[in-house]
C-alpha cells in the first residue's frame, strides 16, 4: 500500500502541474521518505518545492524528527542542508535530537553529531526574517 502511494506521489510530481496541492504532495512525499532509503533525495524534493520544515497534521512531526527516529544520518544531513530547523518541536515538545534512539551506536553517534552541530549553529544565529 505504501509503495502504491509513493508511486502515485511520484507521478503527481512528474506531471509538474501547478495545482494548489502540489506542495502538499511534495511535503507528504518528503515526510514518507525522510525515514527511508529511497532512490530520490531530500535535495531533489526540496528543489521541487517540498518544505524541509513541513509537519504532519497529527503529531507535528517534521521530516527531521522522522529521520532522527529512524537513525538515518544521510537523510538528517540532507534535511539540515535543506534548511530543516533542529530546534523545531513535535506535539510532545521533543526536538529531533531528543528523538534519536540509542540502539545503533555508530549511526546514533553520527546522527547526534549532525543535529547537535546544527542546533548550536541555529542558536548562535537568529532566524531568517527576525530582527
Amino acid at each position: 500500500m505504501k509503495r502504491i502511494f509513493l508511486i502515485i506521489c511520484l507521478v503527481c510530481i512528474n506531471i509538474q502541474s501547478s495545482f494548489k496541492g502540489e506542495v502538499a504532495v511534495l511535503n507528504t512525499l518528503l515526510l514518507l521518505t525522510a525515514a527511508r532509503k529511497a532512490n530520490y533525495s531530500v535535495t531533489d524534493l526540496c528543489a521541487r518545492g517540498a518544505q524541509a520544515n513541513c509537519v504532519d497534521s497529527k503529531n507535528r512531526t517534521t521530516p527531521l524528527h522522522l529521520a532522527a527516529r529512524a537513525v538515518q544520518p544521510e537523510r538528517i544531513k540532507e534535511l539540515l542542508d535543506a534548511g530543516a530547523d533542529p530546534l523545531q518541536k513535535d506535539c510532545e515538545g521533543y526536538t529531533a535530537l531528543q528523538r534519536i534512539p540509542s540502539s545503533l551506536p555508530a549511526a546514533h553517534a553520527l546522527a547526534h553529531m549532525y543535529i547537535s552541530v546544527a542546533t548550536e549553529e541555529r542558536k548562535k544565529s537568529p532566524k531568517k526574517g527576525s530582527s
